[in-house]
């Protein structure tokens, strides 16, 4: 599956891939285009035991018909990297910035001076030039001078409450709002209940994958700084302002 483009569409951020015959086989679709509706979009990063990584998270946000309280959420994981220095590590923090319109990005508070050289580094939360064409020189995914991200650093905490936390959305059933029941996979009995945290076999996230069964601090601590970011953060509520089109394929819940 091969990332095309991420646009903003229908007050969600929509990611289009390309579908290649081995994923369509395996999707039991005969389309090329896959369209994929996120909410928001996060980046995780940061360097531990000299191991530099990066993942993305996209979140889905289901809210009860009145729009009161807070929204049902799961959260995928996107995308990956493992760099070689910190240098690397932010320059695919912007690419994936532009990539997935990310305006969030999460890092532990520690060290202070990656912190620091993240928040100076341009392209990721600032741009000297407005020039569009002078950007798109140095930075082939340039989207525009707004499509910046807040960097906000995470206390992360202990190996225990860390893996603890991940496990717990690995085995927490995403619910219904409107019913307070567990929402599944496919209609009818045959139907499993869908998990908070997905990875799908199709994304390109098999280290994430393997971090978090194995208990790997260095990966596993930017997928917890970007999904714990999500978590504390309210996503804007859905106005109806209009007629809004659905999305014409994918599972009604998970998207995919």
């Amino acid at each position: 599956m091969i990332h095309l483009t991420s646009q903003h569409r229908n007050r969600q951020i929509e990611v289009v891939y390309h579908l290649e015959p081995e994923d369509r086989k395996q999707n039991r679709t005969d389309g090329e285009i896959f369209r994929y509706e996120l909410s928001r979009t996060a980046i995780g990063m940061g360097i531990e035991d000299q191991v530099a990584f990066i993942c993305v998270v996209g979140e889905r946000t289901y809210w009860h018909p009145d729009r009161k309280g807070r929204p049902e959420r799961l959260y995928v994981v996107l995308d990956e990297a493992e760099p070689r220095t910190p240098a690397e590590l932010f320059e695919q923090a912007v690419e994936f910035k532009d990539r997935y319109l990310t305006h969030m990005v999460f890092m532990p508070d520690q060290p202070d001076a990656l912190v620091e050289a993240a928040r100076r580094h341009e392209g990721l939360c600032w741009y000297q030039f407005q020039d569009s064409f002078v950007n798109r020189e140095r930075w082939p995914t340039y989207v525009d001078s707004a499509n910046k991200a807040g960097l906000t650093e995470v206390k992360v905490p202990g190996a225990a409450t860390l893996h603890g936390d991940l496990e717990l959305l690995l085995s927490t059933e995403v619910l219904d709002p409107a019913t307070n029941k567990a929402l599944t996979d496919r209609p009818g009995p045959m139907g499993r209940p869908i998990h908070k945290l997905l990875f799908p076999n199709d994304f390109p996230t098999a280290r994430t994958r393997t971090a978090v069964r194995q208990g790997l601090l260095p990966l596993c601590r930017p997928l917890w700084c970007a999904v714990t970011g999500l978590d504390r953060s309210m996503p804007k509520t859905i106005k109806p302002e209009g007629p809004i089109k659905e999305a014409e394929q994918g599972h009604p819940v998970t998207g995919y």
